[in-house]
């Protein structure tokens, strides 16, 4: 009987952490022009490379992305890999990952996946929609996150282009961090005093 009951604790206990095992993937690929027969990594050989990211939200939200922690404001980057076009004929940037989680946290998961591989201000990244997490228990069951909308054609990263299935509100750009706004604003202040100043003593000395 003891036996029994510590074999039982155990198991709930085990359930309690839970597990979360996501499936990320992007079949039909990417592009980054207004030539969607042309892959976001270019030629094959090219060399190029783009970031793509699984990130965690606790408030089904996506933050806007900030280089202030290479990554977003509050969500939480749960993985990052790196695809690159080496001669494979990857130049749609597809790929298939697999992220385990073994601290089960209530939330939501999404993938990002930006121009390329060197983020900067004003960047294109596209976004998917929002997958709510599952406390697995066991890692019998992952969960997949189908990164592609549109499972033919893929999806483009920029406002201008389509992919087939619009993916109007699922491409953004990377803003400014919070502290550049601030110094822009004081940039801006400094040159207005300094025009002022100019116009004051160009007065003074016509008068």
């Amino acid at each position: 009987m003891k036996k029994m009951v510590a074999v039982l604790v155990m198991g709930l206990v085990a359930m309690s952490y839970g597990n979360t095992q996501v499936n990320w993937a992007a079949g039909a690929g990417f592009y980054f022009t207004v030539d969607p027969f042309t892959g976001l990594l270019g030629a094959p050989g090219s060399g190029n490379s783009t970031k793509v990211q699984l990130m965690y939200s606790s408030d089904n939200s996506k933050d806007d992305i900030n280089l202030s922690l290479a990554g977003n404001v509050n969500d939480v980057v749960w993985d990052t890999q790196t695809i690159t076009e080496n001669g494979s004929g990857n130049e749609w940037a597809n790929f298939s990952f697999s992220y385990v989680n073994a601290g089960f946290t209530a939330g939501y998961v999404y993938a990002l996946i930006f121009q390329d591989n060197n983020v900067q201000v004003g960047d294109w990244y596209y976004y998917t929609p929002m997958l709510a997490l599952v406390n697995l228990g066991g890692l019998d069951f992952p969960q997949d996150l189908a990164v592609n909308t549109d499972p033919i054609n893929g999806n483009a990263i920029d406002s201008i282009t389509g992919g087939g299935t619009s993916t109007a509100g699922l491409v953004a750009q990377v803003v400014p961090e919070p502290a550049t706004f601030g110094l822009m604003a004081l940039g801006g202040i400094g040159a207005w005093l300094l025009r002022r100043n100019k116009l004051k003593s160009k007065e003074e000395a016509d008068a």
